[in-house]
């Protein structure tokens, strides 16, 4: 019998009651959070992601495919917004768990087992290696211009992954990176443009991939945040 049959449920009554009192009644968004286009949306998704986070609840989606859908059912019953910032995770994680082992691999894994989040970019819309030096273990480093979406506040996220067809690989970038910066599009802070700026990658940022994910015949659901 699989184990996300005979586990306790994803989200107790206890984890349910804490995530709608954070909805309901979030802190107030201080300093930069409350000037932000959707200040008061991403102050809520920021909080409840953090209690996620802290007790590597979002974790369990790394665990299976099944254990995975489980958890954005559950997610979707406290609240459909909070779902839906995290479809990206829990649709990516059981990808990379599927995939073969690498340094790069086992390490998104490893941060997302201690609570990270994660989202999935869906679509790039210019990415370019400097020197066309894509990073290898004969020259390691990389820096790239680039421009892209995402469907929430980048902040509310410890990983951006994206498919990087000319280095046939998932590419994961650390919302704390240096020269990465982002800004809304429109006024209530469902769409961010990300901008790379010369940014520096390192081969073990990149994860072997000759496919976009979003592809594969044994996808999940869909990757992309609504």
């Amino acid at each position: 019998m699989p184990d996300h049959l005979v586990d306790q449920p994803v989200l107790d009554s206890d984890t349910v009651e804490a995530l709608r009192e954070i909805l309901d009644d979030p802190a107030l968004p201080v300093g930069t959070t409350a000037a932000l286009a959707g200040g008061d949306r991403a102050s809520k998704l920021r909080e409840a992601h953090d209690f996620l986070s802290t007790h590597r609840i979002a974790a369990t989606a790394a665990r299976s495919r099944a254990a995975a859908v489980d958890l954005l059912a559950a997610l979707g019953e406290v609240d459909p917004a909070l779902a839906a910032s995290l479809r990206g995770h829990t649709v990516l994680a059981p990808v990379l768990t599927g995939l073969p082992p690498t340094r790069a691999r086992n390490a998104l894994l490893g941060n997302i087992h201690r609570g990270e989040l994660i989202t999935w970019v869906p679509a790039v819309e210019s990415w370019t290696w400097f020197d066309a030096v894509v990073p290898a273990d004969d020259a390691p480093i990389g820096r790239v211009d680039a421009v892209f979406e995402t469907g929430e506040l980048p902040s509310l996220y410890n990983h951006l992954v994206l498919w990087e067809p000319v280095a046939a690989a998932l590419v994961v970038v650390p919302t704390h990176r240096d020269r990465i910066d982002w800004e809304a599009v429109g006024p209530d802070g469902s769409r961010w443009r990300v901008r790379l700026s010369r940014a520096v990658f390192h081969v073990n940022d990149l994860i072997p991939l000759d496919t976009d994910p979003t592809a594969l015949p044994d996808r999940p659901e869909s990757a992309e945040t609504t």
